[in-house]
């Protein structure tokens, strides 16, 4: 599943270049980020290399898949729902009430929480832990049911 990297040894850390990197990774238009004046770029290679992720095999994985379909709007939400909450669990909904936009961590199943905790850490940095975005809840569903997602993208 390419989620090697979780579990090797980390080695010596930098902490100052990590902060760097950080004050800048929330940025709408991330393409690369300035470290002690040097230029390192943030594309799928670089983040593949990095977690040493095995070379992506299809044209679209699962996750691009679904973010496809949220777009056209034929996501199947209610599926998602089954593999990583409670059955009544109520969805955050947008401004019009029109599309879930996320879900509160409370109602997450314990896997799913785990899940959330390691991504959250890992792969998709947050600093908000009480309502997780549609975003991270189609990942962790598409963990939890074993579809193969390719974390470069």
């Amino acid at each position: 599943m390419g989620l090697g990297f979780v579990d090797r040894e980390l080695g010596k850390i930098n902490t100052s270049w990590v902060k760097k990197f950080y004050c800048n990774f929330f940025r709408a238009t991330l393409d690369s980020i300035y470290i002690h004046g040097r230029q390192i770029l943030v594309t799928k290679a670089t983040i593949e290399d990095a977690l040493h992720c095995l070379p992506k095999t299809s044209a679209t994985d699962v996750y691009e898949h679904a973010e496809v379909e949220m777009y056209c709007m034929t996501f199947d939400y209610e599926a998602l729902r089954c593999v990583i909450a409670t059955p009544d669990a109520p969805w955050v909904m947008d401004a019009n009430n029109n599309k879930p936009t996320g879900m509160l961590f409370a109602h997450l199943l314990r896997e799913a929480r785990t899940w959330h905790q390691i991504f959250a850490h890992y792969v998709m940095p947050t600093t908000h832990f009480t309502e997780i975005p549609v975003d991270m809840l189609v990942l962790i569903g598409c963990v939890m049911e074993g579809k193969e997602v390719y974390f470069p993208s």
